[in-house]
């Protein structure tokens, strides 16, 4: 089964011991910096790179049939989530702020991202499915 709401929020990540970080001089602090952000972009590259070569090779090589996973599945996820973070947030008043934190920051870039970004399946019927039956 393919297609998740989790998958699109995988994230790379470089772990340091706070006092340690924080007691480098600031210049070693902005090479440490820089250096984090762009292992990340080359990670986030590379990911797309390995996860399209694996997806083909198990594809075609090895028969394994992907599906796409239903709209119903995914409902249930977002129902499912909803369960979760409501009693966290009661739980939890550190939860709640984490949590409504980002829900605003999702509700923004999620807008932005909806309204901006094009469906690609119509490129790909353009380019890749010509033909095809």
């Amino acid at each position: 089964m393919l297609r998740s709401f989790h998958q699109s929020a995988e994230n790379f990540e470089v772990l340091f011991n706070r006092r340690v970080f924080r007691q480098l001089p600031d210049d070693l602090k902005a090479i440490v910096d820089y250096a984090v952000q762009a292992s990340s972009a080359d990670m986030s590259w590379k990911a797309i790179d390995r996860y399209s070569s694996d997806y083909q090779q198990m594809a075609r090589r090895q028969g394994v049939r992907f599906e796409k996973t239903p709209d119903s599945v995914l409902q249930a996820q977002l129902a499912a989530w909803d369960v979760v973070t409501e009693r966290k947030s009661r739980e939890n008043p550190m939860f709640r702020r984490v949590q409504d934190s980002m829900r605003e920051f999702a509700a923004r870039a999620t807008q932005w991202h909806v309204e901006t970004e094009v469906d690609h399946q119509m490129a790909w019927d353009h380019f890749f499915s010509r033909g095809k039956s």
